[in-house]
């Protein structure tokens, strides 16, 4: 993906949409750390988002993914970014990080009562499961179906739906996932909102499963 943008930001006129569309797939997808922290820096950044600081976070989000950025520069950036999306962006790109204790602290702040809105409990769920060494992430599965139902003593509803698909561990596609994913759809506390993101995100877990059987 980050090739094929590459050559599609080379093709394109500078500034132009086809180009920042490439930037951005570029910025999201690329495992070239040294242009990404080159464009984090305000370096050679592509014509047109120099001033851009949604284009910013994105190469930060990535760069926190690969574990190559930590708190301190993702803090300096919040820094510079006092608005609410930069507060959100660096919520999730600090729960995207790789490491077993920024994990350990995102889902204290997403199950906690830290008093979070609903976005940032979205910010922290979208950015969780992130790791590529999943032994980092297999012991918030049974924790996911544990903890998660538990918030609808504290967040609305239609809030809630929102955060328990974002929250799924669909990034552990294992058969394990499944099994407990199967499970907890059969407890009767499940409000309606929790029981309708666990089928949803469970019917397409079976359907990766599905796929990796089928093509490997």
């Amino acid at each position: 993906m980050a090739g094929a943008a590459g050559d599609m930001r080379a093709q394109s006129e500078p500034g132009s949409s086809r180009a920042l569309v490439a930037a951005r797939y570029v910025a999201t997808t690329s495992a070239n750390e040294d242009l990404l922290r080159r464009w984090a820096s305000g370096e050679g950044l592509p014509e047109g988002l120099g001033e851009d600081a949604d284009f910013l976070w994105v190469v930060l989000g990535n760069l926190a993914r690969r574990g190559a950025i930590g708190s301190s520069e993702i803090d300096a950036a919040r820094e510079r970014d006092r608005t609410m999306q930069g507060g959100l962006k660096a919520l999730q790109a600090k729960a995207s990080a790789p490491e077993p204790p920024a994990k350990v602290w995102a889902w204290d702040q997403l199950t906690g009562e830290h008093g979070r809105s609903n976005y940032e409990l979205n910010a922290l769920a979208t950015g969780f499961w992130y790791a590529s060494d999943q032994n980092i992430l297999r012991p918030y599965v049974s924790r996911y179906f544990a903890d998660v139902p538990k918030l609808s003593g504290r967040v609305g509803e239609d809030a809630l739906a929102r955060v328990a698909a974002l929250a799924y561990p669909s990034r552990v596609v294992e058969t394990s996932t499944l099994e407990q994913s199967a499970a907890s759809l059969q407890r009767s506390d499940l409000t309606p909102s929790i029981r309708r993101a666990i089928l949803d995100a469970d019917s397409q877990l079976r359907e990766a499963l599905a796929s990796r059987a089928a093509f490997g």
